[in-house]
């Protein structure tokens, strides 16, 4: 498969599997197929109460970002240096993170962009497991069927 095509594949199997699950909960969810610049998918309920969603899918062992998307980046004489963050567009935008793994055990990492977990893999995965204690703590948990125990 090329590589142009297994990316759109990627990208395009990521933004459907998240904009399904809004639909069993009585939500309505449109992906734009890339052509909203700062989210992929938008979720309103029936009283027309939206969040955008960021989605972010890979086959391999890291996302990749570009980081003068966070960080002020200035170049002098070749050299890159960090001036500090950049304010967030939107620091509650909800992102999720998935990692497609073969025999469809893929792995799923939610947070907000303002909790900065987006920087690195170890911050998903303790913001994924965070919000898992979170659900399975709920009385009546409408996600419980969908939460596995976490692999070693």
């Amino acid at each position: 498969m090329q590589n142009g095509l297994s990316n759109q594949l990627t990208r395009q199997i990521g933004e459907h599997l998240i904009a399904a699950k809004p639909g069993r909960m009585g939500c309505v969810a449109s992906p734009f197929a890339g052509n909203v610049p700062l989210f992929d998918i938008l979720a309103a309920d029936a009283r027309g109460h939206s969040i955008p969603i960021q989605v972010k899918a890979i086959n391999g062992p890291s996302w990749q970002y570009q980081a003068d998307t966070f960080l002020e980046i200035e170049l002098i004489d070749n050299l890159q240096h960090v001036r500090g963050k950049k304010p967030l567009l939107n620091p509650n935008l909800v992102c999720i993170y998935i990692l497609l793994n073969p025999n469809e055990r893929d792995e799923f990492y939610i947070f907000r962009l303002r909790d900065h977990t987006h920087f690195n893999a170890a911050g998903a995965r303790l913001n994924a497991r965070c919000v898992v204690a979170g659900l399975k703590a709920l009385k009546d948990d409408p996600l419980a069927p969908y939460l596995r125990e976490e692999k070693p």
